[in-house]
């Protein structure tokens, strides 16, 4: 981990020589104790340090595990090696190689945050930042380990990040529309506000991050959902979907070659908790018999229902290698914009 410039005289230097020129009467003087150094950023885990109020979804991923691990294969696949090699060299660091790195969206801003890979130094990815945006443009540093750089981007929209130095993790925070979120990250991760106010905190956030702590991707959402989720014109929107408080979408990786997709629908459903299941059942089942569920092989998917009173959830198991197949073919087109 490459770090800026000491902050300060080490403490415990400091503290020792006081002592010693007291116990010598240095110079007649009255000993002034040394002012404390900074405390270290924290910098984890990235939803802490994440803007809670305001966020409307989040989907965070551990990349490392995913492109090291048994999906290594299939991701291949879907995300070429070149393109992904393009955009390490757009962001200044490898994204496969991040622990973990997470994506948000606010009213006006979208939001990003990822630890660095080992090795990988904070400016070598706030270098790559400046390269990109345009005039306007300018850099502040409001303590020697964080630096926040911002300008205009080619598509006209104004962007920001900031590098942070920490033996908690370096870190980048991006953010690209309206300015807010990477400013209240410094101050998070600075102590300058309470970490209630972070995102692992917030509801109805915090239950969702523990429901999908070992899924190495998820998007979580804030209810209601009628942004995210297809509804049919011919009738209401269900309850499943407009009266919850937050959902989740979770991907893990099963022995065998096998896929879990699991759906997690947060709510105060009480003893209408089948009812819920019922429509999730519904939901499901509209999608499964759709184009998107043709394209993506749903018919032949294992697919499990449970209900409590506070939660709905449906489980999908598929095959990886086929159902990252028939998502390449997807969304290639997607994939090869993104990836230029």
């Amino acid at each position: 981990m490459r770090r800026p410039a000491p902050l300060a005289f080490p403490p415990l230097l400091a503290a020792v020589t006081s002592f010693a020129c007291a116990l010598a009467a240095c110079g007649g003087k009255a000993v002034v104790a040394p002012k404390p150094t900074m405390a270290p950023l924290e910098t984890a885990p990235l939803a802490a340090v994440t803007q809670g109020p305001g966020a409307r979804w989040v989907a965070l991923a551990r990349p490392k595990e995913l492109f090291e691990g048994p999906l290594a294969g299939p991701l291949a696949k879907l995300v070429p090696s070149e393109g992904l090699d393009r955009l390490g060299v757009i962001l200044g660091f490898d994204l496969r190689k991040a622990p973990d790195a997470l994506a948000a969206q606010f009213g006006e801003s979208t939001y990003y945050a990822a630890h660095l890979p080992a090795g990988t130094s904070p400016q070598t990815a706030i270098d790559a930042f400046e390269r990109r945006v345009l005039q306007p443009s300018g850099r502040s540093t409001t303590r020697p380990d964080v630096v926040r750089a911002w300008g205009s981007l080619p598509s006209g929209d104004r962007a920001s990040a900031a590098a942070l130095w920490s033996p908690r993790g370096d870190a980048l925070a991006g953010e690209g529309g309206r300015f807010g979120p990477v400013n209240v990250a410094i101050a998070l991760a600075s102590g300058q506000l309470p970490r209630s106010r972070g995102l692992a905190q917030q509801p109805p956030f915090a239950s969702l991050f523990g429901w999908s702590a070992d899924a190495p991707l998820a998007v979580l959402a804030r209810c209601p959902l009628s942004e995210h989720v297809p509804k049919s014109e011919a009738t209401e929107a269900p309850a499943l979907t407009e009266e919850c408080d937050g959902a989740g979408l979770a991907v893990r990786v099963l022995p065998g070659g096998r896929l879990e997709l699991r759906a997690h629908v947060e709510g105060r459903w009480g003893k209408d908790a089948p009812l819920i299941e019922r429509e999730a059942r519904g939901v499901v089942a509209r999608v499964v018999a759709g184009e998107l569920g043709g394209a993506l092989g749903l018919a032949d998917a294992k697919i499990d229902y449970a209900s409590s009173p506070t939660a709905v959830d449906v489980r999908v198991e598929v095959d990886a290698e086929s159902f990252v197949e028939r998502l390449r073919k997807l969304v290639s087109a997607e994939l090869s914009e993104v990836m230029k």
